[in-house]
């Protein structure tokens, strides 16, 4: 999986953290958090998904004191095959 944003104003977190389908109790961080700031250049990342589970993009604005706190989370759900054929149908 790959992705790209652009923060235009003021700094963002960035994180991902994957929570693996044999363990749901244990999360792990595919990418420590990260201040971002509003340079407007593209932030890229790729990552190879090793194993099923639920992957969790999240951004987060809570450290700029200034601006109304909102944090993003894009999850990312992981089907195999098999379930995705049987939507097909």
């Amino acid at each position: 999986m790959t992705w790209e944003f652009v923060c235009n104003k003021d700094e963002i977190t960035f994180s991902v953290t994957f929570i693996p389908s044999s363990d749901s109790s244990k999360e792990i961080e595919v990418v420590q958090p990260s201040k971002e700031d509003a340079s407007g250049e593209a932030v890229c990342g790729v990552h190879s998904a090793g194993m099923a589970g639920d992957y969790i993009f999240k951004w987060d604005n809570a450290g700029n004191m200034l601006q109304r706190k909102i944090t993003y989370v894009l999850e990312v759900m992981t089907m195999d095959m098999t379930a995705l054929q049987s939507m097909a149908e």
